[in-house]
């Protein structure tokens, strides 16, 4: 069998010109203002026509410049999105596209764009005006008392190892059309990063590049001694649609901090990020050949992302939703000692784990695919708790494993429902290095497809040839349509019945808590007014109704309730306030 490596090196080595144009569009995000000679950056998402990312698209495509010659014209694109940075020469306005693919992007050329050189201490809020040039010469500190707007289509040139330390806020308002970028003045010599060190202001980041970055040894942070370009320490940081790519140091870090992350785009660079003692709540984000895709096999911690701990002030999970992991070259996803949930995301190629868990607290996987690893899921060192549940995991060397290549003894546990492990070397695999041998009981698995001989006979579990489609679906002639637990198919569902976890009332506050769980659950809200017809509802991982509650009149103020869920089959529950039968507030929670 090759290894994972192999296999994505094969994948995208030839140039695709074959895919029809018809119903896809390319959106091209870099720059719309630039000069004559410049480097820039460039992202591309292949979307359809209802505007979701077209995930079958891979290849190595061509770009054209009209006005203008590129000193790379191609672009790598995997499951739909693809990034690069190239040297632009242009004698006048550049109209940008991707061949085999429609849509183009209009850049203006202007070599008169006023520069301003930046340093030292911003104490007042200021405005850095849009579709201009900072040059920042020596390291930049935002104090306590000062915000730093920075408009659309601002172009930032960082000199070597520089830095910007944000003791205030930050607010960053880039456009699809103008995004903001962060640069060197040389690309032969990387700029720092951003430090978020505020405590109690939140900063925003919108559509922003961040290219060559992260090289100052002085802030080294984690695994891979690399200084993260975005780090983030006891505060509070959103981004949104930005793009870290192409940078020698880790793409985000964070201590104690609380990150919204959203639409991103993290390639080719150290690692993805480092989360220590954090509270992550990340989705429809990219991780793209973390550091590489060159085949080169390395072991340094080159995780896409690296979860450890938990956030000290609030009990909620951190969660990856709806997320794509693709080419690297250590692990997916390396949970260790967090609560922590990945749901709706694909993994696929890495050189170790999709995901690895390990040290203590809990692991849930739900709906996601993990292909073409080393290993798909491992529960490792330690007690780490695992919840598998509507998962596929197909052609790794091994699919679900239990130990690690640590001796340190494994003492957690593996449970897995509802999920597909097929096509693997090894498709489940128990052996713990301390012993030299399997842990009794350490891995539950039912209503499941696992091929292997310790584990068809259990509840529930068939065995069979999988029929999928082009995204590991189940076709409606295959083995384990409507076998798993509750009532759905085995392996991938679709949806979580098309509802997310909101509050449709600014007045209202909930709580649910523990989750996971393992028995029961409270349920904790705030009423800024009297209230009436409240009904409590709970379903199941596939929208069918398991338990209503009708709460009486209630007065303003705080209320709680628990509800007894110990009968239930573990995996993934919806907890919903209903008020005359429209949601009020809904919340997704894990039964182990």
């Amino acid at each position: 069998m090759l290894k994972p490596y192999h296999y994505f090196i094969l994948l995208f080595i030839i140039v695709n010109s074959n895919i029809s144009a018809q119903n896809l569009n390319a959106e091209i995000i870099m720059p719309g203002l630039v000069k004559s000679d410049d480097q820039i950056s460039m992202v591309v998402k292949v979307r359809n026509a209802d505007q979701t990312i077209n995930n079958s698209v891979n290849g190595v495509f061509h770009i054209s410049a009209v006005n203008a010659s590129l000193e790379n014209s191609l672009i790598k694109i995997k499951r739909g999105v693809g990034s690069t940075i190239t040297h632009i020469f242009a004698s006048d306005t550049i109209v940008v596209s991707i061949n085999s693919l429609t849509g183009q992007k209009t850049v203006l050329v202007q070599n008169d764009i006023p520069i301003s050189r930046q340093n030292g201490e911003i104490y007042q809020n200021t405005v850095w005006i849009k579709d201009s040039i900072y040059r920042i010469d020596e390291d930049i500190t935002i104090l306590p008392t000062a915000k730093l707007t920075i408009e659309s289509g601002v172009r930032i040139y960082v000199e070597e190892k520089v830095n910007f330390i944000i003791q205030g806020s930050i607010q960053i308002n880039g456009s699809l059309q103008a995004p903001v970028v962060f640069q060197p003045v040389n690309i032969e010599k990387p700029w720092g990063g951003l430090r978020f060190i505020n405590g109690s202001d939140s900063s925003t980041i919108n559509y922003s590049f961040f290219t060559y970055g992260g090289n100052n040894e002085e802030y080294i942070y984690g695994h891979s001694n690399s200084q993260p370009i975005i780090f983030a320490d006891h505060s509070v940081l959103n981004i949104n649609n930005s793009f870290i790519i192409d940078n020698p140091g880790k793409a985000v870090g964070g201590l104690a901090s609380s990150f919204k992350i959203n639409n991103c785009v993290f390639s080719r660079c150290d690692t993805g990020g480092e989360y220590d003692d954090c509270s992550l709540n990340m989705s429809k984000t990219y991780f793209i050949d973390m550091p590489s895709d060159d085949g080169i096999p390395i072991d340094d911690d080159n995780d896409a992302i690296y979860v450890y701990g938990v956030y000290p002030f609030a009990s909620n999970s951190s969660v990856i939703d709806d997320c794509t992991f693709i080419t690297g070259k250590d692990d997916g996803i390396d949970h260790n000692g967090s609560i922590l949930e990945v749901r709706n995301s694909w993994i696929e190629g890495f050189y170790h784990e999709g995901i690895a868990a390990s040290n203590t607290n809990s692991l849930t996987v739900y709906n996601t695919l993990i292909k073409n690893c080393d290993q798909g899921i491992e529960a490792g060192y330690y007690s780490p708790q695992v919840l598998i549940d509507h998962c596929v995991m197909i052609n790794n060397n091994v699919g679900l494993r239990f130990g690690d290549s640590y001796d340190w003894g494994c003492s957690g546990h593996i449970t897995a429902i509802n999920s597909i492990m097929y096509g693997n070397e090894d498709n489940i695999l128990n052996y713990d290095l301390l012993t030299q041998g399997p842990i009794p009981d350490a891995i539950a698995i039912s209503y499941s497809m696992t091929n292997d001989i310790d584990y068809n006979a259990n509840t529930g579990c068939i065995t069979g040839t999988p029929l999928f489609d082009s995204n590991y679906f189940l076709q409606p002639n295959s083995p384990g349509i409507g076998m798993a637990a509750d009532g759905g198919n085995l392996g991938l569902i679709n949806s979580l019945f098309g509802i997310s976890e909101h509050t449709d009332r600014n007045d209202l506050l909930i709580k649910i808590s523990p989750n996971p769980f393992y028995d029961n659950v409270n349920l904790l809200f705030s009423l800024a007014k009297n209230e009436k017809n409240l009904q409590i509802k709970v379903f199941n991982s596939v929208g069918t109704l398991q338990y209503t509650q009708k709460l009486p009149f209630l007065n303003k103020g705080n209320h709680s309730t628990t509800l007894q869920l110990e009968n239930y089959s573990k995996g993934l529950y919806i907890i919903g306030l209903y008020q005359n039968n429209s949601i009020v507030a809904i919340q997704k929670v894990v039964k182990f």
